[in-house]
């Protein structure tokens, strides 16, 4: 089992933007002299008390020269968005610069992001599955050609080769089955929901793990829940509710742009199945990996 530190960089409004990314680099060198074995950044652009995580390709490149051991994960890259022969260049620089320390989460990204990046949401499955198909060459064949609905390359190379070979190990997440199915067939590792509760993601990891068993694969599943220590529990209610409540909030803040009524009904449930009586929480959580 491996311990590690997920973050969002929430930004509340009036903080500097140029504070918070320094603060969390501050925060990967503690984590990374203190033990911690992974750090996981999410990709995410447009609404800041979401995330102004941007581009955590950048942040690991900047991080690892700071660092000696701890790894970097991305959680998740944002597939449908991304122009993936260009990602997987980026990708493999970014393995070179952290010296083999990089991991990759790929998954199809929140619906409120299409709108501001000019696609269409109902384009986001078929977008995310070619473009793993086209990872997936990319790392594994020196040139390859495609032929898709929304891509179409002919004996492209790309450049750099990473480290790791054939590429960074690759992880996904989601609440579908088809996902938990896909992962264990590839020998991914799997992202929990940090918001759902055990008895919601027992199903779908049995799928994973079945996948896995099936395809010859070790499971690897993260497993995001938020916590926070102290002897004394009217302490923690004190130092951390306000926190909580915060992080709820902000999190189902980019609910409000989906101008359909339906669309932000059908996304709602996802934001507020995790209730303060369940758990207390501040961003960034702590995290496990069961490998």
């Amino acid at each position: 089992m491996r311990f590690g530190i997920y973050c969002e960089i929430q930004t509340p409004p009036g903080k500097s933007h140029y504070d918070m990314i320094w603060e969390i680099m501050r925060q990967i060198e503690h984590a990374d002299e203190c033990g911690f074995d992974v750090y996981s950044v999410i990709d995410h652009h447009f609404f800041p008390k979401f995330s102004i995580s941007a581009n955590p390709l950048a942040m690991f490149a900047a991080a690892a020269q700071r660092t000696k051991r701890i790894r970097f994960r991305t959680a998740l890259h944002t597939l449908p968005l991304e122009n993936p022969m260009r990602l997987a260049g980026m990708i493999a620089e970014t393995d070179i610069l952290t010296n083999g320390r990089l991991e990759c989460g790929l998954g199809r990204g929140h619906a409120w992001l299409f709108g501001p990046s000019a696609l269409l949401l109902e384009e986001s499955r078929p977008r995310y599955e070619e473009a793993i198909d086209i990872l997936e060459l990319a790392f594994t064949q020196e040139k390859f050609s495609y032929d898709g609905e929304f891509y179409n390359v002919k004996d492209v190379t790309v450049v750099p080769r990473p480290l790791q070979k054939p590429h960074p190990k690759f992880f996904t997440g989601g609440t579908s089955d088809i996902t938990y199915q896909m992962a264990g067939e590839k020998g991914w590792g799997m992202f929990v929901p940090p918001l759902l509760p055990w008895k919601v993601l027992e199903g779908p990891l049995n799928i994973y793990k079945k996948a896995c068993a099936e395809h010859g694969h070790k499971p690897d599943i993260v497993y995001i829940r938020p916590v926070y220590i102290d002897e004394d529990e009217k302490t923690i209610r004190g130092e951390v509710e306000q926190a909580l409540h915060n992080f709820l909030a902000f999190n189902a803040s980019p609910i409000e742009s989906l101008h359909s009524e339906e669309k932000q009904v059908s996304f709602a449930p996802r934001v507020t199945a995790f209730t303060p009586a369940e758990h207390w929480s501040l961003s960034p959580r702590l995290h496990t990996t069961k490998s």
